[in-house]
């Protein structure tokens, strides 16, 4: 039972260690995709700054309209990402689907009653004062037993 529990903690955990260096995989090509569109910005508009023809504003208004450009790209990752999501989550139900289906018997048996009909008469009469006799039982029990503690 103990390696049993073991052995799912350990593939849970590798499971969350994947995702996370998945995700740090993929956080790190964004950054560093960003990193490179800002040098290729400032090695294009900083001469321009030194001559005069750009303000700073002007550099960062540029700056953030590129941001701004890129959230499409993000959301197009985050589409990818959840259909990989969706067909992974998806993949065991097609794989069932798909499975051969179980083969009926061959010998169907037919229910027959040995003893005549089922009959059900007052049935909910005898539970109702059965159960209530059993709660008052239990009851007196639980107060006998709080009334020896005090």
């Amino acid at each position: 039972m103990s390696q049993q529990l073991s052995g799912k903690a350990r593939d849970i955990r590798d499971s969350w260690r994947r995702f996370s260096l998945r995700r740090i995989g993929y956080a790190g090509v964004y950054g560093k995709g960003l990193a490179i569109e800002f040098a290729i910005t400032f090695v294009l508009l900083l001469p321009r700054y030194r001559a005069g023809a750009l303000s700073v504003g002007d550099i960062v208004l540029f700056n953030t309209l590129l941001l701004q450009l890129n959230q499409p790209f993000e959301i197009i990752g985050h589409a990818i990402d959840e259909l990989v999501r969706s067909y992974s989550q998806f993949l065991p139900f097609a794989k069932m689907w798909g499975a051969d289906e179980e083969p009926d018997p061959a010998a169907h048996q037919s229910f027959a009653l040995k003893y005549g009909p089922i009959r059900f008469e007052h049935d909910g009469e005898y539970f109702f004062v059965r159960e209530t006799a059993a709660v008052r039982a239990l009851a007196r029990r639980r107060i006998s037993t709080r009334r020896g503690c005090q």
